[in-house]
């Protein structure tokens, strides 16, 4: 699981980079624990474009499904009625697939619904992306509002060998 975390982070911290292919192992060890969608021909990864946050709760949601930890694997039911959880996500809303898994993932406690803006096609910072993804695998700890949240997901990513300082 420490592997598959590693590169999913390594893949999604790289974007804007010059030196994007060379994370292209990366993105087909991701593509073959399909976490990703395989790509063909490579530069379909487009690994020097930034990631936005919808991108990112569809990848939390698979990793649910990657046996990486023991817990529940999260079905996206078919066909899916959008609830407009969020303002700007609805039934075909930035796109057809979006709502689902948006508000799937915040079913799960993947995101949160504190805000009624989830803003799915925002670039996403590396500290949303890294607590999407903890949160899909059930290694996000709790906060509180004596420090921000993303000291504590920096920390706890640092702490799993995840991120290095």
């Amino acid at each position: 699981m420490k592997k598959t975390l590693l590169a999913l982070l390594s893949f999604l911290t790289l974007s804007g980079s010059a030196y994007a292919l060379v994370y292209l192992n990366y993105a087909e060890y991701l593509a073959d624990k399909h976490v990703i969608v395989r790509q063909r021909p490579i530069e379909n990864y487009a690994l020097s474009d930034r990631v936005l946050r919808q991108e990112v709760v569809g990848i939390a949601l698979r990793l649910t499904a990657g046996n990486f930890r023991n817990i529940e694997t999260i079905v996206l039911p078919d066909p899916y009625t959008c609830e407009n959880v969020f303002i700007d996500v609805g039934q075909n809303t930035p796109n057809s697939w979006a709502c689902r898994s948006v508000e799937i993932a915040a079913k799960h406690g993947i995101i949160t619904k504190n805000n009624n803006h989830f803003r799915p096609e925002h670039d996403i910072t590396r500290a949303e992306a890294i607590a999407m993804v903890l949160s899909g695998v059930k290694l996000m700890p709790k906060t509180d509002n004596s420090r921000p949240w993303q000291e504590v997901v920096m920390e706890t990513s640092e702490k799993l060998g995840i991120l290095q300082e």
